[in-house]
């Protein structure tokens, strides 16, 4: 970021584009005529940072973005932005946390408007706590009714089981996170977020 800083003769000049959903698109635009440069999928975007704020970096931000079908043939992309005023940087990464954190409204169907290449998958989740008992192993941790007891200055560890219960399968490449909370036909505002 600080080489890249040093060359402001080879900057170019952009518009940044932010969707307001994670299903959305980030747009490079040419600011003279809207036009696009570039997009990125914003469930690509792997990775963001900002300069330290204490240097001339404070003006600068990146993020890394993943290309191609398979881990085999995938290409990492890393691109690299100085904002005419530094105040802008925190609140433009600030926009992408709050992208990630969308996830749009499905939008309601009448059953004869269903696309005939839907399809349910459903999925079989198990959560289990464990301790750690002193010799090296893990056992689980006991339970009461519908709660853990946790013994305290332990090691912990969780284990989530995710399986496929239904007849078709989705091939899944990655796991960013995962949202949990208790209950059944929860609302996303009421999960938690588990990064992986």
């Amino acid at each position: 970021m600080a080489i890249l800083n040093q060359q402001s003769q080879m900057s170019i000049p952009v518009a940044l584009s932010v969707p307001a959903t994670s299903e959305g698109i980030v747009r490079l635009l040419e600011p003279a005529t809207n036009s696009d440069i570039a997009t990125f999928r914003i469930h690509r975007i792997l990775f963001c940072a900002r300069g330290p704020s204490e240097t001339a970096e404070r003006q600068c931000f990146a993020f890394t973005c993943s290309h191609g079908d398979s881990a085999e043939n995938a290409i990492f992309q890393c691109h690299v932005f100085r904002c005419d005023i530094p105040e802008a940087v925190p609140k433009i990464l600030y926009c992408f946390a709050n992208t990630f954190r969308r996830v749009p409204k499905p939008q309601r169907l009448s059953n004869s408007s269903i696309s005939s290449t839907e399809l349910d998958f459903t999925f079989s989740v198990s959560l289990d706590f464990r301790e750690d008992d002193g010799k090296g192993g893990f056992f689980a941790c006991p339970k009461d009714k519908d709660v853990f007891k946790f013994r305290i200055n332990t090691e912990k560890r969780l284990i989530i089981s995710v399986q496929q219960a239904g007849p078709h399968e989705i091939k899944i490449e990655r796991c960013f996170g995962l949202l949990i909370s208790p209950g059944r036909n929860v609302q996303h505002s009421d999960m938690q977020l588990i990064e992986l």
